[in-house]
């Protein structure tokens, strides 16, 4: 990161949200989060606009090592650049107060959410099954067969997991084997542990 660091310094104007983005997410690969929550802050002091992309990248971070406090400051920058509503950076306020323990504000703001996707929906039924709430994942899924996108193979790690935690074993065989006969999807080996 030394050397990128260098080069974008010498950029000086010419940076553009390529080069921004491409430094943040550098310091979350490289598990930096300080160093790109910094770099987030002075884009903003310096008036930058930050994209959906910046704020799903930070979202993300904030979620993997379950900072809220930092996680709620970006989703207040996302709600003063008008990008709250954007189905991406949504998604990414979903399972970053799923994953900082907050499934209340993350249900909140999955209810409020105009446009969801299947990230939505994934990050709201594994925060549930997550945090020991089986029945409300379940009742989750059961809604977006009817109102959301076809489920996916993360789907079903949350919908197992929601099964296990619940102790409905004969349940959730029965959604094991609905992945292949109903939704053609290979189980994986995440769901069969």
């Amino acid at each position: 990161m030394d050397e990128c660091e260098k080069i974008f310094s010498r950029m000086s104007d010419r940076k553009d949200d390529v080069s921004w983005n491409s430094m943040i997410s550098g310091y979350i690969h490289n598990e930096l989060l300080l160093k790109a929550m910094d770099l987030v802050w002075f884009m903003i002091q310096r008036g930058q606009r930050l994209d959906h992309f910046t704020f799903a990248t930070v979202l993300s971070a904030c979620a993997s090592v379950a900072t809220l406090e930092r996680g709620m400051e970006v989703h207040a920058s996302a709600l003063r650049a008008c990008l709250e509503s954007d189905v991406v950076v949504g998604s990414a306020l979903v399972d970053m107060y799923s994953k900082c323990g907050r499934i209340d504000y993350a249900l909140r703001f999955f209810d409020m959410m105009p446009i969801r996707n299947v990230y939505s929906w994934n990050s709201m039924i594994l925060g549930y099954a997550r945090h020991g709430h089986g029945d409300e994942a379940l009742r989750l899924f059961s809604r977006m067969k009817l109102d959301g996108p076809p489920p996916d193979h993360v789907t079903f790690v949350g919908v197992l997991s929601a099964c296990s935690h619940a102790g409905i074993v004969d349940e959730g065989f029965k959604h094991f084997k609905s992945m292949s006969q109903v939704y053609g999807l290979a189980p994986r080996m995440e769901h069969f542990s």
